[in-house]
């Protein structure tokens, strides 16, 4: 009997060791994984008060970027008269230049010193460069339609008492002749003549033989090139048979000037050969040029 209670006593004090080794390992098991998620959950703390803090102190730098921006500007000219300032701060979107600034915590902040974009001071350049380079008084293209106009405007005379030069030094072929009619070997016919028919050499220089006008420049089946110039007061002269025009129309000549040089004959003058038909009218009326040739 005795020795079955001795037997449950220790049953009892095992079972008691047992289970207080038991309980231990699971308190300090539990600690350790206690411990760990602690140590593992310390990198992923979330404090809301340093964000916080971190956009004020940003908008803060950004505030006075701003002001140290504007401060900047004022001191390069008037901003409440400058457009661009106004559309910075009525929010609208401004493709000015813009430089940068170094905040510490922020980086880099832009700021908007007023200037003028690239294309625009290229055009304020060119336009300063005109004005500096343009001379006083009149541009090119004034000067080039001032001389046209003067041009236009000079009246020449060539009254009764007007004389020409000869037009090239050469016998006379054929004279004028328009009250009776005279004979063209080249078409073997007689009819009357209204022009002088001066014999010349092919290449030849003809020069003006009074100051006028160019009026028209043409080729004519029977005198070939052609050039008319008015002289004034209703008086025209034709000269024909040239070949290298050197005027134009409207272009004012002076006595000696080179109107053309001598081309070989029209088949109207291949028997009669190479000459200057020089003719001379009166308000489309045909003169003799020889009295008033000297």
């Amino acid at each position: 009997m005795r020795r079955q209670r001795d037997g449950l006593r220790k049953e009892k004090i095992i079972m008691l060791s047992a289970s207080l080794f038991v309980l231990s390992a699971l308190t300090m098991t539990g600690v350790y994984v206690k411990e760990k998620n602690e140590s593992e959950n310390d990198g992923y703390v979330v404090d809301l008060s340093a964000i916080e803090k971190q956009a004020s102190d940003k908008a803060e730098a950004v505030k006075q970027a701003k002001e140290q921006a504007e401060e900047q500007a004022m001191q390069s000219g008037d901003l409440d008269n400058d457009p661009s300032y106004q559309e910075v701060n009525s929010g609208k979107v401004s493709n000015l230049a813009e430089d940068s600034i170094q905040i510490p915590g922020v980086g880099n902040v832009q700021i908007n010193q007023n200037k003028e974009s690239a294309p625009m001071q290229n055009a304020a350049r060119s336009d300063q460069a005109a004005d500096e380079t343009e001379p006083e008084g009149k541009t090119d293209n004034e000067a080039v339609e001032s001389s046209a106009t003067t041009e236009s405007l000079v009246t020449y005379q060539f009254d009764d008492a007007g004389t020409l030069q000869w037009p090239i030094v050469g016998n006379v072929l054929l004279n004028y002749s328009m009250d009776k009619t005279t004979y063209f070997a080249s078409l073997d016919v007689y009819k009357y003549n209204p022009a002088l028919i001066i014999a010349a050499t092919v290449g030849e220089p003809i020069t003006a033989a009074a100051e006028g006008e160019i009026s028209s420049i043409y080729t004519d089946e029977e005198i070939g090139g052609a050039v008319s110039m008015n002289l004034g007061d209703g008086y025209e002269l034709t000269y024909g048979q040239l070949d290298n025009i050197q005027v134009g129309t409207g272009q004012n000549v002076h006595v000696g000037d080179i109107i053309g040089y001598v081309a070989k004959p029209s088949k109207y003058y291949s028997v009669e050969g190479s000459n200057v038909y020089f003719k001379l009218t009166q308000d489309g009326k045909a003169v003799n040029p020889l009295n008033r040739l000297q």
